[in-house]
């Protein structure tokens, strides 16, 4: 049988494990990849924004989230390293400091599997799902589970559910078909066996849905799991602090963005590029580039190439050093045909060295478009 290897982790271990002792959810990027930072003493008040709404940690609580990331980052490493009963030890003290944090239910299941505790390790996938964290890979982990009890409907509706989200799979018609075996039904269990080689021989069209991945931020002294977040809790912290809405507007925008739903994000970023600046300030948002810069985001993952090149322009407009807006800029150009802008454009990133990578690999690609018109033009 398969088990998909351990859920692949978006967090800023190195953020969230210097943070200031003052915190909301916009201040940490849930992003695969930041800086370092320093770290600061947690009686520190470093607010983004002096008219934002803070919560205060106490020297506890920052030493509790600290902690945290501690647990993650080794039970993530014992995972890793198949260590199964020191892996479920260090997420069972995870979960006991953050018992809201879906993924890491899903993870332990991991563990409780190979332990062969199976019925553990179904309620910690059933937890998961009631968390939000309802993927592919957790399905698959329950199935395992349940397999493994003799549980074989149970495990067909999960391999189902896996099919359902990952139609190309060729494991998960295998694992179905193993399953079918088991339970004496030779018939669909040959079938899924044509499906396995269909898919790979990769005649089976695969969904465009993203695998759901994990992206992790600091809320309330607490990790959350911003790809999992109900979008409802913005609902009534808007109703009842009305005074901030524009700022949690933008809180509920990056969490829809996370949770692919780019058109949501967009409705809510035009929203409140509404506001006039002072209203924007007053409400604690960011500085309006950097609420562009979301809206560019959206337009892109919508295929809106030309507005979000006018987006960009905006950005570097107002801040002309924005590394970020440049290298969106050129792929905006590139998606729009325009191969030698991009490659001007791409030129100018030179500072982030992953934004330098990625703008030579965008130039290559530009230029390979532009080579044909060339060689077309020296033969006239």
């Amino acid at each position: 049988m398969h088990l998909n290897g351990h859920e692949k982790l978006a967090i800023i271990l190195s953020a969230l494990a210097s943070f200031p002792a003052t915190a909301s959810l916009a201040q940490v990027p849930a992003a695969k990849e930041a800086s370092a930072q320093q770290p600061v003493k947690t009686t520190a008040r470093t607010p983004v924004n002096s008219n934002a709404p803070l919560v205060t940690m106490t020297p506890q609580q920052h030493k509790a989230l600290v902690s945290s990331v501690a647990s993650l980052r080794e039970a993530v490493k014992l995972t890793q390293t198949r260590k199964w009963p020191q892996a479920y030890a260090a997420y069972t003290k995870l979960i006991k400091a953050n018992p809201g944090l879906g993924m890491a239910y899903g993870d332990r299941a991991v563990s409780l599997i190979a332990m062969r505790r199976y019925n553990e390790a179904v309620n910690d996938c059933n937890k998961a799902i009631s968390l939000g964290k309802d993927g592919s890979e957790v399905y698959n982990r329950r199935a395992v589970a349940y397999m493994q009890m003799k549980k074989y409907d149970l495990a067909l509706a999960d391999y189902t559910k896996v099919i359902n989200l990952q139609p190309a799979s060729a494991a998960a018609y295998r694992d179905r078909a193993v399953c079918y075996l088991r339970k004496g039904d030779k018939k669909n269990a040959q079938r899924d066996i044509a499906m396995a080689k269909k898919a790979l021989g990769g005649k089976l069209a695969d969904t465009k849905q993203n695998q759901k991945q994990s992206f992790l931020a600091v809320k309330d002294a607490s990790i959350v799991d911003v790809s999992s977040m109900s979008t409802q809790k913005f609902d009534d912290i808007i109703k009842k602090d009305p005074e901030h809405k524009p700022m949690y507007m933008l809180q509920r925008a990056t969490v829809n963005m996370f949770q692919a739903k780019p058109q949501k994000t967009l409705e809510d970023v035009d929203q409140v590029l509404k506001y006039s600046d002072d209203q924007l300030k007053k409400g604690g948002s960011p500085a309006r580039s950097a609420i562009l810069k979301l809206r560019i985001t959206a337009l892109q993952k919508l295929g809106r190439f030309p507005e979000a090149l006018a987006d960009c322009n905006t950005v570097l407009a107002a801040v002309p050093g924005d590394e970020q807006a440049r290298l969106v800029k050129a792929m905006a150009e590139f998606e729009l045909g325009k191969y030698k802008e991009a490659i001007d454009d791409a030129a100018k990133i030179k500072s982030n060295p992953k934004l330098v990578n990625a703008a030579k690999i965008l130039a290559s690609k530009a230029k390979q478009k532009l080579a044909p018109s060339k060689k077309g033009s020296l033969s006239k």
